[in-house]
């Protein structure tokens, strides 16, 4: 779990898992990207993925990050395309809220 701070509060977080599997093992999830809504649009997101890619990039064996996103999440949609995402499908009614 990776968190982003102002001082000492905590205004983003966002979450890494590493697969266990042999066969998956290459491909990595990031998941619950979060920012405070008085602290969105103020770079916080794209620090906070930034540095998180990063630290990924550098684990052995990886060779894709995988995330998912909210068709209607034009902002977050924005973000991964500008740090260099790719969308590579759709899964219909992923979600149920």
């Amino acid at each position: 779990m990776w968190g982003s701070f102002d001082n000492k509060t905590l205004v983003g977080i966002a979450g890494f898992v590493r697969q266990t599997l042999i066969e998956t093992r290459h491909r990595d999830h990031v998941w619950g990207v979060y920012v405070r809504p008085e602290h969105q649009g103020k770079g916080v997101a794209t620090r906070m993925m930034e540095a998180l890619i990063t630290w990924v990039k550098a684990l052995p064996g990886l060779e894709i990050i995988t995330f998912t996103v909210v068709s209607e999440n034009r902002p977050a949609k924005a973000l991964y395309k500008k740090l260099g995402f790719q969308k590579y499908g759709t899964y219909p009614r992923s979600m149920q809220v």
